[in-house]
């Protein structure tokens, strides 16, 4: 398999699936999978979490580890007040179902210092790099200062 052909562990690996494919009812149901690939120690993550069909029945029955926050709840942060309200509550509705939270599309340091005031531990976005090859992430890498407590 790839694993051992790259001599990786399937806790190395996250798999990341949206809202649209976890509630297409074409794929049938779901949780039984996901909980397989779960107990063989792979992280499972709904992507654009908020901007499907969410439902809140599905986020407790599916056995995920993760959700990755929709960019469109953090462009206009911190100023959009019912921006801030959605990602707060969902980051406190996280933490209460012991799931990690992914902020997607963060682009300014008072995007990045309102989520972490907020509670949210993982960001990503163009405010840390645009996507590039690992060749070139190597040769650029230089850690940006982040609040303390962001991976």
């Amino acid at each position: 398999t790839c694993l051992e052909r790259y001599q990786l562990e399937p806790s190395q690996l996250g798999l990341e699936l949206t809202e649209s494919v976890l509630l297409d009812e074409r794929a049938g149901d779901m949780g039984p999978r996901l909980q397989v690939l779960r107990e063989l120690g792979y992280s499972i993550a709904i992507d654009d979490f908020g901007t499907g069909y969410s439902s809140l029945a599905y986020l407790k029955r599916l056995p995920v580890d993760k959700i990755k926050l929709d960019r469109a709840f953090i462009r206009e942060l911190p100023n959009d007040q019912a921006d801030a309200a959605i990602v707060t509550a969902v980051l406190a509705m996280a933490k209460g179902m012991e799931l990690k939270v992914i902020a997607e599309g963060v682009e300014t340091q008072a995007q990045c210092q309102f989520l972490v005031k907020a509670g949210c531990t993982m960001v990503q976005g163009f405010y840390f790099a645009k996507p590039l090859p690992a060749s070139e992430l190597e040769e650029k890498w230089v850690p940006l200062p982040l609040a303390e407590g962001v991976s």
